[in-house]
């Protein structure tokens, strides 16, 4: 048989737009696990800012408070835009963005509690992980000396 009458029992068969067929059948799948891995790191950038925020106030509050019987959170971050400023992923004016620090003191032991609250809200772009976290991501450091 010759490899002209092979080709053309190809083409007679119709499978021209096999490979088509099989690059929309891989693509689809493909395009999605893509974007859900980028909401993914979305999240996990999001989620390590946050963290990154509460030890930046947090460290501000120690260096402010620092042998200060009562200290709130006007004077341990005297702005807390420059804070904010440091972790390059959040926006403060962002609704729902929150950043609180406290200071205890106890007066037995004679030490200090620093306790950092940031909640930052986070939604996914893929409806396949909307149900997972609704409440935004929240982290809370307490720093005792």
């Amino acid at each position: 048989m010759s490899p002209a009458s092979n080709s053309w029992r190809q083409h007679a068969l119709g499978q021209d737009g096999t490979s088509s067929l099989e690059f929309a059948l891989v693509a689809i799948p493909f395009v999605f696990m893509l974007l859900a891995t980028m909401d993914l790191g979305r999240y996990f950038i999001t989620a390590h800012s946050v963290h990154t925020l509460v030890d930046e106030a947090t460290r501000s509050a120690v260096v402010n408070c620092f042998g200060l019987q009562s200290c709130n959170y006007g004077t341990a971050v005297p702005t807390p835009s420059v804070v904010w400023n440091k972790v390059p992923f959040l926006s403060s004016s962002v609704t729902g963005a929150s950043l609180t620090a406290s200071q205890s003191y106890d007066t037995g032991s004679g030490s200090r509690t620093i306790t950092t609250t940031a909640t930052y809200p986070f939604s996914f772009v893929l409806p396949a992980w909307t149900g997972l976290f609704t409440s935004g991501i929240s982290e809370t450091t307490q720093f005792k000396y």
